[in-house]
């Protein structure tokens, strides 16, 4: 590989880093009701 195809490389794996990224977000701000439930549960049994 010369030095374009490792640069191709690199933007490759950027690209599905941030969509990895933005799709996980996307989950969480769907779910946040239920993952906050999930997290303070332990703390109202106190």
């Amino acid at each position: 590989m010369n030095f374009l195809d490792h640069l191709e490389e690199l933007r490759w794996r950027i690209i599905k880093i941030i969509i990895t990224i933005f799709g996980g977000g996307l989950v969480v701000f769907w779910f946040i009701d239920i993952i906050l439930k999930i997290m303070l549960y332990p703390i109202s049994q106190v």
